[in-house]
């Protein structure tokens, strides 16, 4: 049975790379964010969604779509 997990991958301070593997995200982002705390550079996270049918990245939009992000 497979499982949504959630891998950090940092680079410490003697340029030797490292990675964990979370099933939880909160954890992984949790994590993530203690690390780039600490002082660790290259600090990144991936994720393997089970049921994700979307392709990654950004998909082009329809002519014509023209929203804007307004500040307010």
């Amino acid at each position: 049975m497979k499982i949504n997990t959630f891998k950090v991958y940092w680079t410490d301070a003697f340029n030797e790379v490292h990675s964990e593997v979370f099933l939880n995200i909160t954890q992984a982002l949790n994590y993530t964010q203690f690390l780039r705390n600490d002082g660790n550079q290259h600090v990144v996270m991936s994720s393997d969604i089970i049921g994700n049918m979307t392709k990654p990245g950004v998909a082009e939009v329809n002519p014509g779509y023209d929203w804007k992000k307004r500040r307010s």
